[in-house]
């Protein structure tokens, strides 16, 4: 291959691959650690690594909304799998994320629908507590007061540190106890 793109990620571990590629990557981090990470490979700012906002905060949300009312008090959006911090789950949890997870996200069609299918389920609540990422995201961008919790490492911390601290002051992190 001549170029890969990696778009806005978080990135622990593989320094081999990405040192022995450094020719061939193009590297966008959705945070700062991965961005000193990857600036700690050699990468050089502006060239091949370059910092920005997951590709969630992109999304038209015009086109996926449904304009469902406010009914509901409080989602509990917690993972269920290995990178939740605790394993203890919420409540009534709705890991929304793992429903609509799977092989088929380069189907333009079926990503669209899971995307239209979350942001329905998250339109319907005034509150939403989630360690899910994604979940943060798009509950803020619909104005929800969010409770965001860490996962099994930096990364949610590190995207709202980056994303979301400065521009939706309904959004908290909650640090563990």
């Amino acid at each position: 291959f001549h170029k890969v793109i990696i778009m806005p990620s978080t990135i622990r571990g593989y320094s081999d691959l990405f040192i022995n590629n450094i020719d061939k990557f193009v590297v966008f981090c959705r945070e700062n650690i991965t961005f000193d990470y990857i600036k700690s490979l050699n990468y050089e700012p502006n060239k091949n690594v370059f910092i920005t906002d997951d590709m969630a905060f992109y999304l038209d949300l015009n086109k996926y909304l449904s304009l469902k009312p406010v009914y509901k008090k409080q989602a509990n959006c917690f993972r269920t799998d290995s990178e939740s911090l605790t394993g203890d789950y919420k409540e009534n949890n709705h890991d929304i994320s793992l429903t609509w997870n799977g092989d088929y996200w380069d189907n333009e069609f079926l990503a669209r629908n899971s995307t239209r299918c979350m942001i329905n389920f998250l339109e319907e609540y005034k509150v939403v507590n989630t360690d899910r990422l994604h979940v943060a995201i798009l509950a803020s961008l619909l104005g929800k007061e969010v409770n965001f919790y860490p996962n099994s490492y930096y990364k949610n911390e590190a995207v709202y540190n980056y994303s979301l601290f400065n521009r939706y002051p309904k959004t908290c992190f909650i640090t563990a106890s």
